[in-house]
């Protein structure tokens, strides 16, 4: 026997079934459910096979809502149940006020380091939605971070004699020196 694996020569015929992974509409006139028209031809993009014909929409028909799916509600928006038309692609938006407004999302902005001689900063508590920056609460947030090279010591003045606080910057970076 002829095949893949033996180790004879010969002709042997390989077959595959196309997947019909990537499709496209074909022969499509519709623009909306209103106007009327044709859905178009459902066609595998490989092997240009037509997987499912499309059918003659009347003018004034009412939109077929195949998928719906919910956009989540944020600080600034509620929820949305959004609908498809199978036949001409409108998109309807329904608002659910019934379950309110969502919670604010914060992230961390604004974060600096503090070099040798500059100051830096903690972060802030900004949403991502809205921009409120709200560090209420946190006791991280907001703030300032001190350089990281100065030291307080108390060294004796010769002026008047007695010993005063002095910061003084010590450092043996190459960046500072």
């Amino acid at each position: 026997m002829v095949g893949p694996f033996s180790d004879e020569y010969g002709e042997y015929t390989i077959s595959w079934e196309c997947a019909h992974s990537r499709k496209k509409f074909v022969n499509r006139t519709i623009k909306s459910c209103e106007e009327g028209g044709y859905t178009g031809d459902l066609q595998c993009k490989d092997c240009g096979k037509t997987i499912s014909e499309g059918q003659q929409i009347e003018p004034q028909s009412d939109h077929s809502y195949s998928e719906r799916y919910t956009i989540g509600k944020t600080c600034t928006n509620y929820e949305k149940i959004v609908s498809e038309c199978e036949y001409c692609g409108y998109v309807h938006k329904e608002i659910n006020e019934k379950k309110g407004l969502g919670e604010h999302v914060f992230v961390k902005v604004n974060h600096k380091e503090p070099t040798c001689t500059e100051e830096g900063y903690s972060y802030d508590l900004k949403c991502s939605e809205c921009g409120e920056i709200n560090n209420d609460g946190n006791q991280e947030a907001g703030q300032t971070i001190p350089s990281i090279h100065t030291f307080f010591i108390t060294i004796p003045s010769r002026a008047n004699r007695c010993w005063c606080p002095v910061a003084l910057t010590i450092c043996r970076k190459a960046s500072c020196i």
